[in-house]
């Protein structure tokens, strides 16, 4: 009785019926989500702001990236990451790549989205500032690209710029709802975004959520967590 009060009361508040795999998400991670929803609060209205100037969906951006500020809730006391920095400044991606700031970006990510920018004409339109480094210097260039990942407000310019290229990318494939495109969208900002379609599509399905592809505690698949946000956000004052 009091598990079913439980889910009649989260029907009523999020304006949509959550499967098995939602409900238990909520159950397992509903502090995390609590922190998760109050740290996109405070960002909210950047988002919003930089998918206005860039001509993207803030409501998506904000469904791919909040599976990642649960992730941060969870591990935050984790993330010391200066012995990585030394290294990636010294010697580059190969030496270290790793995750960073609230949304979890890696070098590597960053590196990739500068290289298409440089490629796409129409990216570069756009996202120039992305190129722009005051150094010349290609370790003093590292340090700098750490300190803009460290940095909210750029971690959410990636994100648009993300958005973006995959608009460009996969501009081919037609999806039938705004879901099957937010699982694939999130599956690449996950897994990669220089990924054949149909690697991207085999992710969408993988358990790799929150812990790590093969992991015996990942349960989730990152998709899916993604919808559940974009279910969340589209029905609540979030």
């Amino acid at each position: 009785m009091k598990h079913s009060k439980i889910i009649l009361l989260f029907i009523f508040l999020t304006g949509f019926t959550p499967t098995k795999l939602h409900y238990d998400f909520e159950s397992e991670y509903r502090f995390e989500i609590i922190n998760a929803e109050e740290h996109y609060r405070s960002i909210r209205s950047d988002i919003n702001r930089q998918s206005l100037a860039y001509n993207t969906d803030s409501l998506m951006i904000s469904a791919i990236l909040s599976p990642e500020l649960v992730r941060y809730s969870i591990y935050r006391d984790f993330f010391e990451t200066k012995v990585l920095e030394f290294y990636y400044v010294r010697d580059g991606v190969q030496a270290a790549d790793f995750s960073i700031g609230i949304f979890q970006m890696k070098p590597s990510f960053v590196e990739q989205l500068e290289a298409e920018v440089v490629k796409q004409k129409e990216l570069k339109n756009k996202y120039d500032s992305l190129l722009q480094y005051e150094p010349e210097e290609i370790q003093a260039i590292r340090q700098e690209r750490l300190n803009r990942l460290k940095n909210k407000t750029w971690q959410i310019r990636y994100a648009n710029c993300f958005f973006s290229l995959m608009e460009i990318k996969f501009k081919k494939i037609v999806f039938k709802t705004n879901e099957d495109k937010l699982k694939f969208y999130a599956s690449a900002y996950n897994h990669g975004f220089n990924c054949s379609e149909k690697e991207i599509r085999k992710w969408i399905t993988i358990k790799s959520y929150p812990n790590g592809y093969g992991n015996e505690k990942s349960h989730y698949c990152y998709a899916d967590v993604a919808v559940y946000f974009y279910r969340n956000f589209k029905n609540t004052k979030l």
